[in-house]
């Protein structure tokens, strides 16, 4: 159904002309307006769909969850161990995540990306021994940042009154 489902398991070789257009194209940002911090839901489906059709969905499964669905259920501290598992095999899903990461980049306005500039820390990853960028982590960054922190807290506030 997918033409870029044809060996998604394998690395991208950036010695071809083809893997090259491959993640350029993968880096874009996604269609419609960037996301200004509102409206997180249609976000993260344009980003599934575009997910869906690079093959990022087993790079985004963390524990058998989809983190642009079940979020919710899954922690920093899962989403940043697996994400530091596959940069560390250096295969196909640090390729997916790095385009990720680009793709964020590129669909967010200034505003969210200065919001994540001050969470740099959370979504930076020591691969042998280099500073890496993830983008999965940043994504889970986002999510918290501008749904599910933001929810819990206010739940937190009313348990309190």
């Amino acid at each position: 159904m997918e033409p870029l489902i044809i060996d998604h398991n394998l690395y991208l070789d950036y010695r071809s002309p083809q893997s090259i257009k491959f993640f350029n194209k993968g880096r874009e940002r996604l269609p419609g307006d960037p996301f200004y911090g509102k409206n997180i839901f249609s976000w993260l489906k344009r980003l599934e769909i575009k997910a869906n059709e690079f093959q990022w969905i087993p790079t985004l499964t963390i524990d058998g969850k989809l983190l642009t669905t079940n979020f919710a259920e899954l922690s920093m501290d899962t989403v940043k161990k697996a994400a530091q598992e596959f940069q560390n095999e250096a295969q196909r899903k640090a390729q997916n995540s790095r385009m990720l990461f680009y793709c964020i980049t590129a669909s967010i306005s200034q505003s969210v990306m200065e919001k994540l500039t001050l969470k740099t820390h959370l979504f930076t990853l020591q691969v042998r021994n280099k500073p890496i960028q993830d983008g999965v982590c940043m994504l889970k960054v986002l999510i918290d940042s501008y749904y599910a922190i933001t929810r819990f807290t206010t739940i937190e506030i009313r348990i309190h009154l």
